[in-house]
């Protein structure tokens, strides 16, 4: 039986401070090749980006292998105008398939760094090349180590202990949001960061959830070439959402298309 990891964690997921202050979203909708486009999100989550993507394109499909993060979005999208322009599906990005070409895949918020192994990174492209329309093109990202591997695992050492990185003001009470690295891959590049959430209410916990997760890194060589070696052809890349250089920002985000 497949167990969802987000589903406690995921009533929490809106609370927390937007990452890039919508930089990303305002990034994703210059890439939209014409507003009569067709966009697949992998890993739609509950629909950050989906929603006010939605307003710029023709239709959008959303999958997330999460029943907590489909819930919410599902939510959201009650009583929405919408149901001609957004469809949101709960499925795993590595066996997805649908009939449909996209001309624009898109996987924001460093979806593609929760995959672990070369196996399932295979399977994950080639449901992008499955899906793209012979014009299409994908866009992924994910965050630039601060320092080199040796480097990055001693930082990741010393934030064994949990730590406290935002709080938000809620109705009723306040959320706030701890994080700690629970385990480090001896050999691969690999984290696994745990995010604990707590709703308090006059300083008392009243509900406490914990979301263990996985983060595999990327050298900006390394992204590139993962992505070339899995059959495409890289068109442009950037150092951030903010136009910065390739290697020189804070995000890796690769635009890229079949070869």
């Amino acid at each position: 039986m497949r167990i969802d990891i987000r589903a406690e964690a995921a009533k929490f997921y809106d609370t927390q401070p937007d990452p890039f202050s919508k930089k990303d979203i305002e990034f994703y909708v210059s890439q939209l090749p014409s507003s009569d486009c067709s966009v697949l999100e992998i890993g739609c989550g509950t629909g950050r980006v989906l929603l006010p993507l939605s307003e710029h394109c023709r239709f959008i499909h959303g999958i997330d292998v999460s029943d907590g993060m489909i819930d919410v979005c599902r939510q959201k999208l009650a009583g929405l105008q919408l149901n001609k322009k957004i469809s949101i599906e709960l499925c795993d990005a590595r066996v997805f398939r649908a009939k449909q070409k996209f001309e624009l895949i898109i996987a924001p918020f460093r979806v593609f760094q929760s995959i672990e192994n070369d196996e399932d990174i295979g399977a994950f492209f080639e449901t992008v090349r499955q899906h793209l329309a012979e014009n299409g093109r994908c866009i992924l990202n994910a965050f630039k180590p601060w320092m080199d591997e040796p480097g990055v695992r001693k930082e990741w050492e010393r934030m064994r202990e949990s730590r406290k990185i935002w709080e938000t003001d809620v109705q009723e009470g306040k959320v706030i949001c701890y994080d700690r690295i629970s385990y480090v891959h001896p050999t691969k590049f690999i984290c696994y960061p745990t995010l604990i959430y707590e709703f308090r209410q006059d300083g008392k916990i009243i509900e406490k959830s914990e979301l263990n997760t996985a983060m595999r890194c990327y050298p900006p060589g390394e992204f590139l070439k993962t992505i070339e070696d899995n059959g495409f052809i890289i068109e442009q890349k950037w150092g951030g959402y903010s136009g910065e250089e390739y290697g020189e920002g804070p995000e890796l985000v690769v635009k890229f298309k079949k070869r």
